[in-house]
């Protein structure tokens, strides 16, 4: 048996055999979803408030004044879970305990989203606004935000949606990248919102809500990526292209979503002039990354922590940390990504510290406000390979009633692009060109969905790769018949797919 497998007996089994397994679970799904075969009962959280299929799960949430539930203390969190979310969240699976039902296979998402995704077009059907235009006052119109979203959505796959193309990109997400939400939003409310995460997987955001209560939101139906790495490329080539020699630098075909948690000047402290000179760099690290280091075209690294000792004070360790909220003492923050954007940057703008902003060199390296931001308007940026910090450090220390301009201003872009006001126009932008491109099947045509097969899981998407395969492994690797045949017809094919991309990317609108 594979780690995985057992891994995954251990999390959705019963502790019984199989069979009995089986029979325990037939009999509490029967128990569990009643007689009537209601295909909702024991889930909750996936429908609007008003549509929660849990009576026992509502009661509890209300009686906590509706709404997340907040407690004053660790001891009546505990209380409430082991209370409420003992009994499970998934009618299947007894010992998940979710705020909301995650959906783990594809049985339940046949026979749970599909007709919950029926019952919301029967008790809302969609409506296309009169206008489906972006407000003049919404503050990203007409900005390189909003030029950076219609560029995405006039790609091929993006351009019109439909149920189909849902449906399509529900397996693209259950059986190729595992997980994802299925969002769905009619008369400015959220009636949808369904996790799912293929357990069988070989090899939160309250926001919505908050932005249907506070602009106008259109009908539309999107996943949202719960992964800090984009799900599609320009080119249709695999997502996970970092993993070869070759690799596309913008892969960012998925629509950015926002992702924030929600000062003025700080004054030296009173005895900081009594320490001269004043260290260009205060860095520490907080903990050792033991995972082995493999680039292309370079050998595999790795760290050996005794190698560091004795070398005078350095050490690694959590007494490093600094708190995010007792960064904002420093003038100066060094802002470096990691395998992709950070989503602390949004918080650095708003300490009214000078944020000096280390180039990108990693794939995903844009948050949705990138393209607002400017250098030296309103950050320092820092060449990737750090070969200009000192210089740049020093010309803050000798331009310090610019560095306090410049900082003023990343927290001016913070106040109108990036807090809770911001980020309503943002998802009412985002939203909005979704809806444009969504249109309902035709039905004039007498055209209807096939036949889902449940019995057993649709096989998992083929995708071939774009690259000819060494079939053979040796010192002189050699084509299969196959491949050596299909030699031509590979070439063509991706020499189709560069002169896509070069065709989306001469489209796409340039970041300043």
């Amino acid at each position: 048996m594979s780690r995985r497998d057992h891994n995954d007996q251990a999390n959705y089994s019963y502790g019984a055999s199989k069979r009995g397994r089986e029979d325990d679970n037939e009999r509490d799904v029967k128990r569990r979803r009643g007689d009537n075969g209601d295909p909702f009962r024991g889930c909750r959280g996936i429908f609007a408030w008003e549509d929660e299929p849990d009576p026992t799960w509502k009661a509890a949430v209300e009686s906590h004044g509706g709404g997340v539930p907040k407690f004053a203390t660790k001891g009546e969190c505990e209380e409430f879970v082991q209370k409420h979310c003992a009994p499970g969240s998934n009618p299947d699976f007894r010992n998940l305990q979710h705020i909301f039902t995650m959906l783990v296979t594809w049985t339940q998402i046949a026979k749970i989203l599909i007709p919950a995704m029926e019952k919301v077009d029967k008790d809302y059907p969609f409506k296309a606004p009169a206008d489906l235009g972006v407000r003049n006052d919404n503050r990203f119109h007409d900005t390189d935000v909003e030029k950076g979203i219609k560029w995405r959505m006039d790609l091929p796959f993006h351009r019109e949606t439909n149920r189909e193309s849902t449906m399509h990109t529900l397996k693209y997400l259950f059986f190729h990248m595992r997980c994802g939400i299925l969002v769905m939003i009619r008369n400015g409310r959220v009636v949808l919102f369904a996790p799912f995460a293929n357990k069988d997987y070989e090899n939160n955001w309250s926001e919505l809500d908050d932005a249907c209560k506070n602009r106008n939101i259109p009908d539309c139906e999107f996943f949202i990526n719960k992964r800090d790495y984009p799900h599609l490329k320009s080119n249709l080539s695999e997502p996970y292209g970092f993993l070869f020699d070759r690799d596309d630098k913008d892969p960012s075909q998925d629509l950015p979503l926002e992702q924030f948690k929600y000062n003025s000047w700080k004054k030296e402290p009173e005895f900081h002039h009594m320490v001269h000179p004043v260290p260009y760099l205060d860095a520490q690290i907080t903990a050792w990354n033991l995972r082995d280091k493999k680039i292309a075209g370079h050998p595999m690294t790795f760290l050996r922590k005794d190698k560091f000792k004795g070398r005078g004070e350095f050490t690694a360790g959590k007494e490093h940390y600094i708190p995010m909220y007792e960064q904002s003492k420093f003038k100066y923050i060094l802002y470096v990504e990691g395998h992709c954007a950070a989503n602390r940057y949004a918080f650095l703008m708003r300490l009214g510290s000078v944020i000096l902003k280390v180039s990108s060199k990693c794939v995903a390296d844009e948050m949705w406000y990138t393209p607002l931001l400017v250098p030296m308007e309103d950050h320092v940026p820092i060449q990737e390979d750090l070969s200009d910090l000192a210089e740049k450090i020093a010309w803050c220390r000798a331009h310090d009633a610019e560095c306090r301009e410049m900082a003023a201003r990343a927290k001016q872009k913070y106040e109108a692009f990036v807090s809770k006001e911001g980020i309503y126009d943002y998802m009412e932008l985002i939203t909005t060109h979704v809806a444009q491109r969504y249109s309902e099947v035709p039905t004039h045509w007498d055209y209807v969905r096939p036949v889902e097969h449940h019995e057993r899981d649709p096989r998992k998407p083929s995708l071939q790769s774009d690259r000819d395969h060494s079939c053979v492994g040796s010192k002189n690797p050699r084509l299969c018949t196959g491949c050596e045949e299909n030699k031509a017809l590979q070439a063509s094919r991706r020499r189709k797919m560069d002169e896509q991309d070069a065709e989306y990317h001469s489209k796409r609108p340039k970041v300043r």
